[in-house]
């Protein structure tokens, strides 16, 4: 018992130590002043570092000072920051684009082909399509006249229509596609070539919480993943329309480690301290206090460094579902009817340059975890419950690469030149030469 305290009161000044000293920062390109996504901020001399999000910001935890930071990203040139002491507010770092590491596409000597450079506009979204892709597209480069085009596998325009609203494409799992806009979204129907038909629109709303919510589809049975406890609990379910059309949960994936330290951190003292600003009882509070831990509210700190939720994607593959569960680092197997067929240990879950995608080459039966380091994309096949170490494709030092797809062998993406252009083409590349 008297090991079990020590081992708590260490873990307790370990955590309360960290958070005394973060340091904080935002990435902000300098030309156009947004925020940088997927660059490097790491401490010299150690093995802390970490991504920026999506609005650029970092945090790393350190006790020590001096240190230096180095800040990477392929379309930007390399910067060090030298730190003496704890800042005082947020960091605010400014990155130069760098040129020389952006590529200008001479396709002569390269896999690399765009798909649409010598057509008449600019991608904005993309899908696959029976044996072609849709385009949502930009004409004449202008932003106000949104089109639909369709190339064959060849990529030669099958059809282009004029449309009176713009917004990004979405595929569900039974195919259906549909134009999803700022505040509505519509079902859409090309099945005559001359014509585009919208048969049924929904608000936006609606629609996330109705009916984007399957990730799979089976012989009738659909499957789909929610998260609570601050999505540290992965709840995995199934709906047999063919059957008692009752949802049945037939996975559950919970991060044990990181609930019980935020249930040790949320404990019963602490909401009974504030009991009366709650206007509760300290009986009620005991009554409630799982309900109290899993609706209080946590700060950016906490939601994305110390209860960060793990990864734990779920795909279709054949005839079967795969979950990639990374707190337990295993690939998981599913039959139709939710039974558990096998698992595998894959050390790609638990790669830091994992960021939770991974792609799936429906024709070739294929599985690809996208790695992100210092914004390269790097594909890495898995296949047989195991890394293919002979499979790794590198999308050659392209930076703002977006909605990588992969069909046939075929690597398709959309790119752009800087991270605040609205213009994009889409560009192919083949995996095995």
């Amino acid at each position: 018992m008297k090991a079990f305290y020590i081992l708590v009161f260490t873990a307790i000044v370990t955590v309360t130590g960290w958070a005394q000293h973060p340091v904080l920062g935002v990435i902000i390109d300098s030309e156009t002043r947004l925020p940088v996504s997927q660059v490097n901020v790491i401490i010299e001399g150690s093995q802390k570092g970490m991504s920026t999000n999506a609005d650029g910001r970092f945090e790393l935890n350190t006790v020590h000072f001096p240190l230096k930071l180095k800040i990477s990203h392929v379309a930007y040139a390399d910067t060090v920051i030298v730190l003496r002491e704890l800042p005082e507010k947020p960091l605010l770092i400014f990155l130069r684009f760098s040129a020389k590491s952006l590529p200008v596409f001479s396709v002569s000597g390269n896999k690399v082909q765009s798909v649409t450079r010598d057509y008449p506009f600019y991608v904005s979204d993309y899908l696959f399509h029976q044996d072609g892709i849709i385009l949502m597209v930009f004409y004449e480069k202008r932003l106000f006249d949104p089109r639909l085009v369709f190339l064959d596998k060849y990529g030669k325009i099958k059809w282009m229509h004029k449309l009176d609203r713009y917004g990004s494409l979405y595929k569900d799992c039974i195919d259906n596609i549909y134009l999803v806009g700022k505040d509505s979204v519509s079902e859409m129907d090309f099945s005559d070539s001359l014509q585009i038909i919208y048969p049924k629109s929904w608000s936006l709303d609606y629609f996330k919480s109705n009916l984007k919510i399957f990730d799979a589809e089976i012989n009738r049975k659909f499957f789909f993943k929610f998260t609570s406890f601050h999505n540290l609990k992965h709840h995995f379910a199934k709906i047999d329309l063919d059957g008692n059309q009752k949802v049945e949960t037939f996975r559950l994936i919970s991060d044990s480690l990181k609930i019980e330290r935020l249930k040790s951190q949320y404990n019963v003292f602490f909401f009974a301290k504030h009991a009366n600003k709650m206007q509760m009882s300290v009986t009620s509070v005991v009554r409630y206090l799982e309900f109290l831990q899993e609706g209080i509210p946590l700060s950016w700190e906490e939601e994305n460094i110390y209860y960060k939720p793990a990864y734990c994607p779920m795909m279709k593959y054949g005839d079967s579902l795969l979950i990639f569960n990374q707190i337990d680092g295993r690939v998981e197997a599913y039959n139709e009817q939710g039974e558990y067929l096998f698992s595998d240990t894959c050390r790609l879950l638990n790669d830091e340059k994992w960021k939770g995608e991974v792609l799936a080459d429906n024709l070739r039966k294929e599985v690809w975890f996208l790695m992100i380091k210092s914004g390269k994309s790097i594909l890495k096949k898995w296949e047989n419950g195991k890394y293919s170490s002979s499979y790794e494709v590198l999308i050659p030092e392209f930076a703002f690469v977006e909605k990588i797809q992969i069909l046939d062998g075929i690597v398709y993406f959309l790119y752009k030149r800087n991270v605040n252009q609205e213009y994009k083409e889409l560009y192919k590349m083949r995996i095995d030469g």
